[in-house]
């Protein structure tokens, strides 16, 4: 399960941030997750509330906004979102060999644009 390993660098994040701010306490975490990483918003909630007890983001909510992938077709030149169908693939540096045609002429001939990453876009601390 990949997304323990990605709870605790969501949480060493977050603790950073309220080192910096000087919290007390973090209340509320809104991550933004691409659809290619194949984290899944539950498992990955679950995951933080484990690795963030007995610190200063035991019982913050965690929010998981899925992003989807979006793809550049070097063929037709077609931008934009794309759903991927196949097996998961749990390596972080597999994301990039994932095939991913495109919707509208069928090449596979395309880049990855986003849905492979995966960050912290907002903390609510108290102070």
């Amino acid at each position: 399960m990949h997304e323990i390993g990605v709870a605790q660098e969501i949480l060493d994040a977050v603790l950073n941030i309220a080192r910096e701010q000087e919290a007390v306490k973090v209340l509320e975490v809104n991550v933004q997750v691409g659809e290619l990483t194949f984290l899944k918003p539950e498992q990955l909630s679950y995951a933080f509330e484990f690795v963030s007890k007995q610190s200063i983001a035991d019982g913050a909510k965690l929010n998981v906004e899925i992003k989807p992938a979006e793809v550049k077709c070097n063929t037709c030149g077609f931008v934009g979102e794309v759903h991927y169908h196949g097996p998961e693939i749990h390596e972080p540096s597999s994301v990039q060999r994932i095939f991913l045609s495109c919707p509208k002429c069928g090449s596979d001939k395309t880049e990855i644009l986003s849905g492979s990453e995966c960050f912290v876009r907002e903390v609510r601390l108290e102070k």
